[in-house]
């Protein structure tokens, strides 16, 4: 993160202005991952990177960590109370700050609130725009857009789906977040070529499609899809144990963090993109609402279990991110846009 580099490297991050008023950063905004203080190679791969003056090198491993809808606290049934033992997305960001790492938020444009007051729905909050501006100005964090209302593209017309996908980057800018432009994150994954080809990909650098969470340099080609993992919980993977069955938690298989790590070790000529939800720690199971249930105290991490896919045992993420390479570039859809080449047809309409 540039605040997190040194300050003759963040200096160098000044901010280009593409035609038509679309806006990146210079490399500077580029961050080299690894735990704790940056690794020396990190180090001599973020210097090489931003003396350059350009773009990232095409070359480079890429890292994108992504929140979904960019939820930023759990809450209990009645929407009023963060539930204990629950993690807030500003308490991740702290936990990636102390990594030299920072995040991709996909945000929902009528979800976001321009007062004080966070939106909660299905019992988790959503920031307001200030709260994303402190994630932006303090964290290093950007944003990217999934949907002016989350609705299902492949129902909406040709105009009404133009509205939906470009016409959200206008909050984006009105708000002073400049790189939402690289990616535009499908709701629900509800997508066509058609659409991709013919809408999104004019305004957006990326359409993202849920796959293998790998992306090669050699094959980034129209209609310019990018491939996001999307990990989750669910029942244990120990399956003599009661906790292994996925009917009842969740209908998905817990991610184990090996596959969590493995999946943050892009190589040369790669992006990898990881997304998460929301974390947990410690244990909860509350006979009177059983539908929020977990239990991440096993030293056997095939143990693990939470009854939603979308929410994950923050230990084990954090595991993961331990085990990200010392030459892995973390970065957002806009630097993997501008050093592989992809960038916007056009200007993003006004409306």
């Amino acid at each position: 993160m540039v605040a997190r580099i040194p300050l003759t490297l963040a200096l160098i991050g000044a901010m280009l202005l593409l035609p038509g008023g679309l806006a990146v950063t210079t490399p500077g905004d580029v961050t080299a991952a690894g735990p704790g203080p940056l690794h020396p190679a990190a180090l001599v791969q973020t210097a090489t990177t931003v003396a350059t003056g350009t773009t990232p090198p095409p070359d480079g491993a890429f890292l994108s960590l992504h929140f979904g809808r960019t939820q930023w606290e759990q809450r209990d049934a009645t929407c009023s109370t963060i539930l204990p033992n629950t993690v807030t997305l500003l308490e991740v960001a702290e936990e990636l700050a102390k990594r030299h790492l920072k995040a991709v938020g996909h945000v929902v444009v009528n979800r976001t609130s321009s007062t004080t007051t966070r939106d909660c729905a299905n019992r988790f909050a959503y920031p307001t725009w200030d709260d994303l501006a402190v994630l932006r100005d303090t964290y290093h964090w950007s944003f990217v857009s999934a949907g002016q209302s989350y609705a299902d593209m492949t129902k909406l017309t040709p105009a009404q789906q133009r509205a939906e996908s470009c016409g959200s980057l206008r909050a984006f800018r009105e708000h002073g977040h400049t790189r939402a432009h690289g990616m535009f994150a499908y709701p629900n994954n509800k997508l066509t070529d058609e659409i991709q080809a013919n809408v999104v990909a004019t305004c957006f650098g990326f359409g993202r499609k849920y796959g293998s969470g790998k992306n090669d340099r050699a094959a980034t080609a129209a209609p310019y899809y990018q491939s996001t993992v999307s990990f989750n919980g669910g029942a244990c993977n120990d399956l003599a144990a009661t906790c292994s069955d996925p009917a009842t938690h969740g209908g998905r298989r817990y991610a184990l963090p090996r596959q969590v790590a493995n999946a943050m070790k892009p190589t040369a000529n790669q992006w990898s993109a990881v997304q998460f939800y929301r974390f947990v720690v410690g244990s909860r199971e509350d006979a009177a609402d059983p539908t929020f249930a977990w239990d991440c105290t096993s030293p056997n991490v095939s143990q693990h279990w939470t009854s939603k896919a979308e929410i994950y045992c923050w230990e084990d993420y954090k595991s993961a991110l331990d085990q990200i390479p010392p030459d892995v570039i973390v970065t957002d859809p806009v630097g993997v846009g501008r050093a592989w080449g992809r960038l916007p047809i056009v200007t993003p309409p006004a409306t």
